[in-house]
């Protein structure tokens, strides 16, 4: 997992179903909060791109994830924002 112009991102491979050698790609693009927690905002998978190499699958996971970042980067601010936003209490009955 690495940080990327403000979100975390990583890159992972999913082998393929049993009696299979291939990998495919996937990623995730996530963020930190104030309070440390983080949150996935983005998850992937490509299910119909196999790759013979578990370590470059993960690789590819980890460059499409910067892609999202930076070319999907007002999307998501405005995912970071709606999940920032905390919800109002509701008004108290006396």
């Amino acid at each position: 997992m690495e940080l990327h112009n403000g979100y975390w991102i990583s890159g992972s491979a999913i082998a393929g179903p049993p009696n299979t050698d291939y990998w495919t790609p996937a990623g995730a693009v996530l963020f930190q909060r104030a309070n440390g927690s983080v949150v996935e905002l983005v998850r992937f998978t490509l299910h119909t791109f196999e790759l013979d190499d578990q370590g470059v699958a993960e690789l590819f996971g980890e460059e499409l994830a910067r892609l999202v970042v930076d070319t999907s980067h007002l999307q998501l601010v405005a995912m970071r924002r709606s999940v920032e936003r905390t919800p109002k209490k509701p008004p108290q009955r006396h």
